[in-house]
């Protein structure tokens, strides 16, 4: 299974991307009644997210698992660098020094500045003017501190959400609640000149009242991840390095994607990421990965992009290979033993920090492609 420690753990993001950082959340399928919960309904942990069409679910929490596992290796490695975040220097992942400097070394001063003021609609369909370039920012998303910090604008930050913990240096900064349990008078009190937030959680109404400039930009579909770096960039005047962020970050998931769209094998697979249990359809976020690492998902497009499952449907699909669950524990379900993955041993527990950046749809989807890639097609890694 995937996710945080415990109720919600480590995770607190958009419902429907959740891991240790991003909302631990999986959508309820709405097409089938008795597995449908009331829109806009709370679970567990106060989290709700939506089914296909954009319709508010209930969402499970989702809990992790106890890991020792390896982390997949990053795409580019080198001696330690640093930034500044907090006004203190702080050591970067070369991926992310790469990506923040991209847009001075290949667009430089070819690209525009942002102009001042910016009109933009936001994922909550508010219309928001952005006065003046922010200078005091506090960042309520995992996604979005990371993304942040990988277009050089980590410095802008004075607070983040307690799920934030990337990069290293965001971890000494004043954390500011989670996605249902904020501290608006902590963020307040941080004098902020923005605040980007989840379009979940209601956050933005007590933080405009008090004169707050709020933004709500969360990515919750793989081409989302792209666009909304973009708008990131552009609403804190990184449109250059957000452009250079993008353009690596595809071309390192294409990388990944040569070795193994022309694979031979694709071994049928299903994904686990709540053990009720729920699954990801092949449109969700989740779903494009595992697709782009090499594997067939079993789960059709037609019961949604996080759909609960019938453990009868998953017995009679009898995937190659089973992710997001230890093999004790499937062993353990009725009927589950003849399910041809169990019998292989392609039964794979995703370690904890693959969870993490799986869940977080920001600049290390590379990254989250590759170590997922690595499970699926361990050969081709050799």
């Amino acid at each position: 299974m995937l996710g945080g420690d415990g109720c919600g753990g480590k995770s607190g993001e958009s419902p429907v991307l959740s891991r240790k950082g991003n909302p631990p959340l999986v959508a309820v399928k709405a097409e089938h009644p008795r597995r449908s919960r009331l829109p806009g309904t709370r679970g567990a942990c106060g989290m709700t997210s939506r089914g296909a069409g954009g319709t508010p679910w209930l969402a499970r929490p989702w809990r992790a698992s106890a890991h020792g596992l390896l982390i997949p290796a990053p795409l580019h490695s080198g001696a330690a660098l640093s930034f500044r975040a907090g006004g203190e220097e702080h050591p970067m992942n070369r991926t992310f020094l790469i990506a923040a400097l991209s847009g001075f070394l290949t667009l430089g001063g070819a690209s525009a500045a942002t102009s001042y003021p910016l009109t933009l609609k936001d994922d909550l369909g508010r219309t928001v003017t952005v006065k003046a370039e922010p200078r005091r920012i506090v960042s309520m998303l995992p996604s979005t501190t990371e993304t942040l910090c990988a277009i050089a604008a980590c410095e802008k930050l004075v607070g983040v959400d307690t799920y934030s913990d990337y990069p290293q240096a965001v971890t000494k900064l004043p954390k500011l609640g989670g996605l249902y349990d904020p501290n608006v008078e902590a963020i307040i009190a941080q004098k902020p000149d923005l605040v980007l937030v989840s379009q979940y959680g209601k956050l933005e109404g007590p933080l405009t009242q008090a004169g707050i400039t709020v933004v709500a930009v969360n990515p919750e579909t793989y081409d989302e991840v792209f666009s909304k770096t973009l708008t990131v960039g552009r609403i804190v005047n990184r449109e250059a390095q957000a452009r250079a962020l993008v353009t690596r970050m595809k071309s390192d998931i294409a990388r990944v994607e040569i070795l193994t769209k022309n694979v031979v094998r694709k071994p049928t697979a299903y994904l686990e990421i709540d053990p009720t249990p729920y699954s990801v359809g092949p449109n969700s976020f989740m779903g494009v990965l595992l697709t782009k690492a090499g594997a067939r998902n079993i789960i059709p497009a037609s019961m949604g992009d996080f759909p609960k499952v019938d453990p009868e449907f998953i017995v009679k699909a009898n995937p190659q290979l089973i992710l997001g669950v230890d093999a004790k524990t499937a062993g353990a379900r009725p009927g589950w033993n003849s399910i041809g993955a169990l019998k292989t041993g392609r039964v794979v527990n995703i370690p904890a920090e693959l969870n993490t950046m799986l869940g977080r749809p920001g600049p290390r989807l590379p990254l989250a492609l590759r170590g997922l890639a690595k499970i699926v097609h361990p050969e081709l890694f050799k």
